[in-house]
C-alpha cells in the first residue's frame, strides 16, 4: 500500500500533509490542532461511509520538555496513552518499539531523513517506508509517499498515528541538533577560536 503525502504547507512535513491512496482518494489529513496550538497535531480519516468526509481519528500532543510526557489519543472511544508508554525507547535514543492491534511488536527507527518501520524480531523484516518525492531528473518522476507491506495493512491506522508521531520526535531532534550546533558556532565566534 502506498501513502502518497502532498504537503499542506513549505517545507515539507509529515505532520502538516495530506495521505492519499494511488488514485487520489483522501484517505488521512494531519494538521496543527489550531492557530496556537504549534505542538498539537489533529489527523482526520476518510469517514467509514465512503462519502469522503474526513473525521477527526487521533491527537498528537508534544510537550515541548522532558519533564512531560508527549500524549497520543485515539478519539474513537477512550484511548489516550503517554507516548513514552506506548511507544517505548528501544537500545538506542533513535528506536522505539511498540506492540500493535495484531499481536505483533515493532520498532521504528529513526534516520537522519526519515523514520522507518521494522518487525521487532530476528527477521527485522521492513514494514513501512518513506520515500522522498522525486523531480524526474536522474529518476523517474514519483510524489513522495509512504510505503506499508501488505501484512501490516491491517493495522495502517497504528502505522500512520505513529509514524506521524515519529517525524515529530524526528523534526524536534533535527531542530535541537541545529539550534546545540549554532550555540557553539556562537561561543566560538565569541571566544575567538
Amino acid at each position: 500500500m502506498k501513502l502518497i503525502i502532498e504537503p499542506n504547507s513549505s517545507p515539507f512535513n509529515a505532520f502538516d500533509a495530506t495521505y492519499s491512496d494511488e488514485e487520489g482518494k483522501v484517505l488521512y489529513k494531519v494538521k496543527s490542532a489550531g492557530k496556537y496550538s504549534e505542538n498539537k497535531y489533529l489527523i482526520e480519516k476518510a469517514g467509514e461511509d465512503g462519502k469522503g468526509q474526513l473525521v477527526p481519528f487521533a491527537e498528537i500532543e508534544m510537550s515541548g520538555t522532558s519533564l512531560k510526557s508527549d500524549v497520543l489519543r485515539i478519539l474513537v472511544g477512550d484511548w489516550q496513552v503517554n507516548a513514552d508508554e506506548y511507544l517505548k525507547e528501544g537500545k538506542y535514543d533513535s528506536e522505539r518499539t511498540f506492540v500493535a492491534p495484531d499481536g505483533k511488536e515493532y520498532r521504528w527507527e529513526m534516520q537522519s531523513d526519515r523514520s522507518e518501520l521494522c518487525l521487532n524480531d530476528a527477521s527485522k523484516t521492513l514494514m513501512g517506508k518513506y520515500h522522498r518525492k522525486k523531480y524526474g531528473i536522474f529518476h523517474d518522476k514519483s510524489p513522495a509517499y509512504f510505503e506499508i507491506q501488505p501484512s501490516a495493512e491491517g493495522i495502517v491506522d497504528v502505522v500512520v498515528l505513529t509514524y506521524v508521531y515519529m517525524e515529530c520526535l524526528r523534526q524536534k531532534k533535527s531542530d535541537e541538533d541545529l539550534d546545540n550546533a549554532n550555540r557553539i558556532s556562537a561561543m566560538a565566534v565569541v571566544s575567538g577560536s
